[in-house]
């Protein structure tokens, strides 16, 4: 019968260790989740900064084309 209690004692002290390891690994959970939104929020922060810099894209091409026709007319005017 003693035995018994013991091994159920140990049990009990095993489970509680259990339960206070799984509070603690629930304790940092709000502290990761605050992280991994702050992670996030710089990603949405850079993925904003890409796209308008890839916004721009088609403006700069543009002037470039401009630019190279302008030098095209310069160089014909040369040959001419």
């Amino acid at each position: 019968m003693l035995a018994c209690v013991a091994e159920l004692l140990a049990s009990v002290a095993e489970l509680a260790a259990d339960v206070a390891e799984l509070a603690a690994a629930v304790a940092e959970l709000p502290a990761c989740v605050a992280e991994l939104l702050a992670s996030v929020a710089e990603l949405a922060a850079e993925v904003a900064e890409l796209a308008a810099a890839v916004a721009e894209l088609p403006a700069c091409v543009a002037e470039l084309a401009a630019e190279v026709a302008e030098l095209a007319a310069a160089v014909a005017e040369v040959l001419a």
